[in-house]
């Protein structure tokens, strides 16, 4: 299953639970250069390393980054350090988002990183949230 699907399945369940939430639009927007041909400007949709869908669940602010290839990313969200003491590579995609997970989590927000419905739904009752 797409990435794209398993964030409008996350949407409809958390909505269907009473929750609110929105799909966060990441990425820049060309909207092009200056009248004497400089360069193209882009627009930011948002910050760099925003989690995929935003959440409000009973009070608790959620944020929730949807991966298809969930272990390496878990790993390195948990341990910078891979098998055998070997440093993990993150890519500065995952850096901008591991920055964004700091600063959820030391405003006492909650970050989940899971790759299928399933694993939200057994996310948010560990959390007492469903």
């Amino acid at each position: 299953m797409s990435e794209k699907h398993i964030e409008k399945s996350i949407i409809q369940y958390i909505s269907r639970i009473g929750g609110w939430c929105t799909k966060v639009q990441s990425g820049k927007l060309c909207i092009g250069g200056d009248r004497n041909g400089g360069r193209n400007r882009y627009l930011h949709m948002a910050e760099a390393g925003t989690p995929d869908i935003l959440a409000c669940i009973k009070g608790k602010f959620v944020a929730i980054e949807v991966k298809k290839d969930l272990e390496e990313v878990r790993k390195w969200f948990r341990y910078p350090l891979g098998k055998r003491g070997q440093k993990l590579k993150p890519n500065k995609r995952m850096e901008a988002q591991k920055r964004q997970r700091e600063g959820i989590l030391y405003a006492d927000g909650i970050h989940i990183v899971c790759a299928s419905i399933e694993e939200l739904q057994s996310d948010l009752r560990h959390l007492k949230l469903y």
